[in-house]
């Protein structure tokens, strides 16, 4: 049998030491576990107040200021940050807002007008943010739990050819473009009618063309 030539102070460093990076990995798992405790918790938190927003927007309790400010807050961030986890947190809280917005959305004819409100404010806050950064984007919607540039539908010429490839996206979110009045702005307009609210003869009638180019198409 081969002795052993550490002696008795070298086995005892050894221990030592073992015993130290054991204690040093249960830390580290703690802490790990701490971190992982503490941003989920976060997170918990900003649905939550993703959420009263969205059902203070449905109820019209003077949220239209809070939810623009949202909207222009995060498309700013997930436009512009150069730090990868700012763009996924916003790219998150848009997603996560357009979700609880359009929560139930058949089982309330407000909460539909609500729907076409915040798609019509979402719809003009990405394209003044796009105008504003030069970026060569339109407006900016949520489908399928990604955040996409809408397209425009193909537009049929008058000899009944469709025009150019503008897009392909089937998606109902995606805006009509007709005559610089798009489709959620003409369901803006149609909505403030329903209200009556004063709306101006030139608006109303780029609505109801852009009404009319919807069901044509």
């Amino acid at each position: 049998m081969l002795e052993s030539t550490l002696t008795e102070a070298q086995i005892e460093a050894f221990a030592n030491t073992a015993s130290v990076n054991a204690e040093m990995e249960l830390d580290k798992r703690q802490d790990d576990h701490a971190m992982e405790m503490m941003e989920k918790a976060q997170k918990e938190e900003a649905l939550s107040i993703i959420k009263n927003l969205a059902g203070e927007f449905h109820r019209s309790e003077n949220t239209r200021s809070k939810v623009t400010d949202f909207l222009r807050v995060n498309f700013r961030i997930f436009l512009t940050s150069e730090s990868t986890w700012e763009v996924e947190d916003a790219g998150t809280a848009i997603v996560q807002m357009w979700e609880a917005v359009c929560s139930n959305p058949k089982k309330c004819e407000i909460r539909k007008r609500n729907i076409a409100s915040y798609k019509t404010l979402q719809n003009r806050e990405t394209k003044k943010l796009n105008k504003e950064l030069d970026n060569g984007l339109r407006a900016l919607i949520v489908k399928d739990g990604e955040i996409v540039e809408a397209q425009l539908k193909k537009a049929k010429s008058k000899g009944g050819e469709e025009g150019g490839e503008e897009g392909g996206n089937t998606s109902t979110d995606a805006p009509i473009v007709v005559d610089n009045l798009d489709g959620f702005d003409a369901i803006a307009i149609f909505t403030d009618l329903k209200d009556g609210k004063k709306v101006s003869k030139a608006d109303k009638e780029k609505a109801y063309d852009a009404a009319i180019k919807a069901l044509s198409i």
